[in-house]
């Protein structure tokens, strides 16, 4: 078996366990935790709202870890698994078997969280540009 074919078993067998997991997190779970929402006990109600809010949150990030595998899977069928989608220089192995779903050399990605900083701290509007008056 080649190193890459090795690989795709593996991601298929990660998007396997993904959608096991999801379908463990069941609409009928979120519907039985919004019946608790709907109860008079106060208590009650915010436990069944945290409980809702993280199976929410799972479902997300998981669904993103399968989006995120299905992609790799297609970069592999095309030939460009393991090519750095801003620069094209190839990603090197250790990332890869990392983070297998690398879409981006270190450098790149590097860069990328910086911008991603930059624009976090960044003033959200003109408003936060002004200083206050002066009294």
């Amino acid at each position: 078996m080649t190193a890459s074919h090795a690989l795709e078993q593996d991601l298929r067998q990660r998007l396997h366990d993904l959608h096991v997991r999801l379908d463990q997190l069941h609409p009928r779970a979120s519907a039985e935790i919004a019946a608790d929402v709907r109860r008079d006990d106060l208590c009650d109600s915010a436990q069944a709202m945290g409980a809702l809010e993280a199976q929410t949150m799972s479902v997300e990030r998981l669904t993103l870890a399968a989006q995120r595998i299905t992609e790799a899977l297609q970069r592999i069928a095309d030939g460009t698994y393991g090519q750095c989608e801003e620069c094209d220089e190839p990603i090197p192995p250790a990332r890869l078997k990392a983070i297998p779903t690398a879409t981006l050399c270190v450098r790149c990605q590097g860069a990328a969280e910086s911008r991603a900083s930059r624009a976090a701290r960044a003033p959200q509007s003109a408003w936060e540009h002004e200083e206050a008056p002066h009294p």
